[in-house]
């Protein structure tokens, strides 16, 4: 999982680096660039998510895993 965070640093950090260099960097653009990227995986994988646990949860587990969903889109 270090290996993951390290790459993902250089690679952000190289770009963040660039913009800075060219006159680019815009804090609002970064921030739009990364929710771009995250975003739409991590509604993929909540809705799978959601799925899976109708099928598969009892009503004390569901009720869990709902408060936890809830609380990651927020």
């Amino acid at each position: 999982m270090d290996v993951f965070f390290a790459i993902s640093g250089y690679l952000i950090g190289a770009l963040v680096y660039r913009e800075v260099q060219d006159g680019t960097f815009r804090i609002a653009g970064f921030y739009k660039h990364r929710a771009k990227r995250i975003l739409p995986a991590l509604f993929g994988v909540l809705a799978f998510s959601c799925v899976v646990a109708i099928a598969l949860l009892s009503p004390e587990e569901m009720k869990a895993f709902a408060e936890g969903a809830a609380a990651v889109v927020r």
